[in-house]
């Protein structure tokens, strides 16, 4: 197998992470890739170890970038130097199986899928644990259910080059959180060559300064909108319900968590489902709503009706049990 993968590494103030990052990539057990690490213009030791990498291994290749633009910039950055037949996404302070690519390319071309999707394993301190991200999904599943459950990181997936060059969609560099979902679900929609590799291939760690992990300050959530107002201006229009549950997803369920985190009040919240209800007014008898897990059925239905000070309390005493 000739296929060659792209690995795109953007790399920002990761000097505590990074060796482990590119260690889990250039140790790979497929050989034929380029791993192309991206520096966002650090300001700590990241860019003298990649630099480092780069000059003991042919198949990394160290790109400074002239200002700092963000993850966005740097996957943009990478996208446009990769040579590969196919394109892989692996954030610098995550890490990969050794058999990741392996996999991965061996299904795209059994397949000839433009899009391989694997799960991936959450990693909390020291604790890993699998995320289970494709629920009951397999290879052979609709290509509606792969589009309504597969989730929208851009890691944990691989992307073949021809495919992403022809849909011609790049990641949006104003939009600073959560942009994979401008890109990601919009290119599940455009093809119907999809493969699912029910394994926990990637690892992806939660570090205490995340988004969902800060609750120190309210902090401006405009990006979800902003993010999720692209994904469906990129959309194919044949997948109506499918878009739709995405949007529960992020916007009933992911948004609304993250304001009551960060401290909105009850009308600003109630304001935000109000302007999906208005988007999707029948939002409430999508069929997918059903495969939801239990706990996140019961906070979509009670964001249905607007009951906030119940939802304050199902988020207070999750945040409790961790």
């Amino acid at each position: 197998m000739n296929n060659k993968v792209s690995i795109i590494v953007p790399i920002y103030n990761v000097e505590h992470y990074l060796e482990k990052c590119v260690a889990s990539l250039v140790n790979q057990t497929y050989e034929n890739i380029e791993i192309l690490l991206v520096d966002d213009c650090s300001t700590d030791n990241s860019s003298q170890i990649a630099k480092k990498i780069a000059e003991n291994d042919s198949r990394c290749y160290y790109i400074k970038r002239e200002k700092n633009g963000g993850l966005s910039a740097a996957r943009n950055t990478g996208i446009k130097n990769a040579t590969g037949d196919y394109l892989a996404f692996v954030d610098s302070d995550d890490w990969v199986s050794e058999d990741y690519v392996k996999h991965m390319i061996e299904l795209a071309v059994k397949g000839s899928y433009d899009i391989v999707v694997c799960d991936y394993i959450m990693v909390i301190d020291k604790d890993e644990k699998l995320a289970n991200s494709l629920g009951h999904l397999n290879d052979a599943s609709s290509i509606n259910e792969k589009i309504a459950y597969i989730r929208n990181h851009a890691c944990t997936k691989l992307f073949k080059m021809d495919f992403w060059k022809k849909e011609n969609l790049m990641f949006p560099e104003n939009i600073k959180r959560g942009e994979d979902m401008a890109i990601t679900i919009p290119l599940l929609t455009r093809t119907d060559k999809i493969g699912i590799l029910n394994e926990g291939l990637y690892y992806y760690l939660q570090r205490n300064n995340s988004l969902s992990n800060n609750q120190i300050k309210k902090i401006d959530l405009q990006f979800y909108d902003e993010t999720f107002n692209l994904m469906l201006q990129n959309k194919n229009d044949k997948y109506v319900l499918e878009i739709e549950y995405h949007g529960i997803l992020e916007m009933i369920y992911g948004k609304t968590m993250l304001m009551i985190k960060h401290k909105y009040s009850n009308k600003e919240i109630k304001s935000h489902l109000k302007e999906f209800d208005c988007k999707f007014p029948n939002w409430r008898k999508n069929k997918y709503i059903t495969n939801t897990n239990f706990l996140k059925k019961i906070f979509i239905k009670l964001a249905s009706m607007k009951l906030i000070f119940i939802l304050r309390i199902m988020v207070e005493m999750n945040e409790r049990r961790k």
